[in-house]
């Protein structure tokens, strides 16, 4: 849901979680999760995430525009803590706009 009310990336900012991160061990902290425009075309779409990864723009995981999550680690208990983390503060993060709208 997320993916589709941004544009191109969630500002995570403040978040005891973002230590959850590698590198990462105050929550007075900003970790940009970018957002790609989902495509049919894998080829054309693994270009633009790998030149992404290679240019220092991705991190921590990324989403695909109405698609999902991906996020990885040194092991798959690592990877899925991560992504655990990145969907919790995906929900903090929406609850926190609609609160931000005045519908409570």
């Amino acid at each position: 849901m997320i993916s589709r009310l941004l544009k191109d990336k969630v500002l995570l900012k403040d978040y005891e979680l973002l230590k959850a991160f590698d590198g990462i061990n105050t929550h007075k902290t900003v970790v940009e999760i970018p957002i790609f425009d989902n495509m049919q075309d894998m080829k054309k779409l693994s270009d633009i995430v790998k030149k992404a990864i290679e240019k220092g723009e991705v991190k921590y995981g990324f989403l695909l525009k109405s698609h999902g999550i991906y996020a990885w680690g040194k092991d798959t208990m690592d990877a899925y803590v991560k992504l655990e983390a990145l969907d919790f503060l995906f929900d903090c993060e929406l609850k926190s706009m609609h609160l931000q709208r005045g519908a409570i």
